[in-house]
């Protein structure tokens, strides 16, 4: 935790607990988070903002603050819900925003800023 937390890492990767990379620019610019049975943590401004490859998790994923989301290009949460409120929240997502059995909160202003989906 703390600003730069999980910054431009490679890969990590949980079978077991959580992630929490909290922090101003927490996740930003990494390539793939993955949590296997647990939830993710990326809260900060542009906490999950350019992500690579993906971010994924069996259970919650949570990258509010501004930009939380923005220019990802894969955000995938099995059984929870993606939290990216904050300004600009979803913005110009480079990939899909997923939540299989839960919900996507993009609750910003604009929050789903030229965000695209079916």
């Amino acid at each position: 935790n703390g600003d730069y937390g999980c910054y431009r890492v490679n890969t990590i990767q949980s079978s077991l607990g959580n992630i929490q990379c909290n922090g101003n620019y927490g996740c930003c610019y990494s390539s793939t988070i993955k949590s296997l049975s647990g939830t993710i943590h990326c809260n900060g401004a542009y906490g999950c903002y350019r992500i690579e490859d993906i971010i994924q998790s069996e259970l919650s994923i949570y990258c509010g603050g501004n930009y939380g989301c923005g220019y990802s290009n894969g955000i995938q949460s099995i059984s929870g819900s993606v939290y990216c409120d904050g300004d600009y929240g979803c913005y110009y997502p480079q990939g899909p925003i997923e939540a299989t059995q839960g919900n996507i909160y993009c609750d910003g202003q604009y929050g789903c800023y030229n965000a695209q989906g079916g």
